[in-house]
C-alpha cells in the first residue's frame, strides 16, 4: 500500500529504482519517492499517478534513501561506542577527570585500551588540555 504524505497531485521530481526506508513498520520499504515544493508527496512503488510531462525522473540505481535524515557529520558507530566507554561529562576538574579515567580503567582487562569516552566539551565543565 502506498504512503501519502501530502494531497498534492503531481510531483516536480520522482526518485525511482531505489531502496527507500519510509519508517512504516507494516511496510518499511518503497521503490520510489515523489517530491513537490521540497515536500514528500508520495513514497511507494507506483509513482506513475504522480508524474506529468514536467516531472523530472531520477533513477537512483538501487541506492539507499532515508528521507528526512540529514548528515551533519556524525560518526554513528564511534559515537555509540563512546557511550559505552568512560563517562567524563561530569568532570569538573583535572583531578576528577583523572579519577574517572582511573576508575574506568580498573574495570578493563589487562592490555585493553580506552577508546573514546563520553565527553561533552560544550557542557561548560572541565576541558582537558
Amino acid at each position: 500500500m502506498p504512503t501519502l504524505f501530502s494531497q498534492q497531485k503531481f510531483a516536480e521530481k520522482i526518485y525511482f529504482n531505489a531502496k527507500i526506508w519510509i519508517g512504516d513498520s507494516t511496510n518499511p520499504w518503497a521503490k520510489s519517492l515523489a517530491i513537490k515544493d521540497n515536500l514528500i508527496l508520495y513514497a511507494g512503488n507506483d509513482y506513475v499517478p504522480y508524474q506529468n510531462s514536467k516531472t523530472q525522473l531520477i533513477n537512483l540505481n538501487q541506492k539507499l534513501v532515508i528521507p528526512g535524515s540529514i548528515d551533519c557529520h556524525v560518526h554513528f558507530l564511534s559515537s555509540g561506542a563512546n557511550l559505552a566507554s568512560v563517562d567524563l561529562r561530569n568532570a569538573s576538574s583535572k583531578k576528577e577527570f583523572i579519577q574517572l579515567l582511573k576508575k574506568y580503567a580498573a574495570t578493563l582487562s589487562a592490555g585493553r585500551w580506552i577508546l573514546g569516552g563520553n565527553l561533552d566539551l560544550s557542557a561548560g565543565r572541565y576541558t582537558p588540555h
